[in-house]
């Protein structure tokens, strides 16, 4: 769920969104960006609504397990009605319609059912691990 987005320049990425991502974004994710595209490409960073501070009762979360182990887990299957959804071939979901928020409500709480019905738990935060060698 997004609770709000900043639109930023490639030229001007570390001064938009300074103080709203973490370093670590900045290296990994927007660095790589920037640097393939034109100085002038507008661009938009999305900001996830939280638990504390969530949007119409919804907040953004990532399937986890309660687990200290380094092993991973099975990705829960998730089923979402094919008249607001389609998959894509990089398996993520476009929207194909229209959905009233009360609409919007019923899917997220169908999202939420389906990751805790795979015994699994909301993950809204996760500590980053130690960085490698090189």
């Amino acid at each position: 769920m997004v609770a709000d987005c900043v639109d930023y320049h490639a030229k001007s990425m570390k001064e938009d969104v300074a103080g709203l991502v973490s370093q670590e974004f900045i290296d990994v994710t927007a660095e790589p960006i920037v640097q393939n595209e034109s100085p002038d490409l507008a661009l938009r960073l999305y900001l996830g609504a939280t638990p504390s501070e969530p949007v119409d009762g919804m907040f953004s979360f990532f399937p986890a397990a309660q687990s200290s182990s380094d092993a991973g887990f099975k990705r829960p299957s998730i089923t979402l009605p094919s008249r607001y959804f389609k998959r894509t071939k990089c398996q993520s979901f476009k929207q194909t319609c229209d959905v009233s928020p009360d609409e919007l409500f019923e899917l997220w709480t169908s999202l939420v059912q389906q990751v805790r019905d795979a015994g699994l738990v909301l993950g809204t935060h996760a500590e980053l691990p130690e960085q490698r060698g090189e």
